[in-house]
């Protein structure tokens, strides 16, 4: 059998969606700018811009620097990207029986 085709990338499952989205949600909820975040956590404004628009990966270091400044873990982060990341490659049903 072979496996299904991923999707567009624009529109990965609703539930694989990009870590910048969530970021975006808990900047909101707790009343903090991308600005704001950028200076307390030493993540350049730029790069933090790019995660919430949805045109860059978290990486490693900037997990840890939002956990620090955020009160999550760093492997929150990571596993968001990286089930978004099989979202992308794999399409909606695989990425779904993958991060069970």
């Amino acid at each position: 059998m072979f496996p299904t085709p991923p999707r567009s990338i624009e529109r990965p499952a609703d539930h694989c969606r990009h870590p910048g989205e969530r970021l975006a949600e808990e900047l909101a909820t707790i009343g903090m700018s991308v600005a704001a975040l950028a200076r307390s956590s030493g993540i350049p404004l730029a790069y933090l811009a790019e995660i919430v628009a949805r045109r860059r990966a978290v990486t490693t270091e900037v997990a840890l620097r939002l956990a620090d400044h955020l009160g999550t873990s760093a492997r929150f982060w990571l596993n968001l990207q990286a089930t978004y990341e099989r979202a992308i490659r794999y399409g909606d049903q695989e990425s779904s029986s993958h991060a069970r």
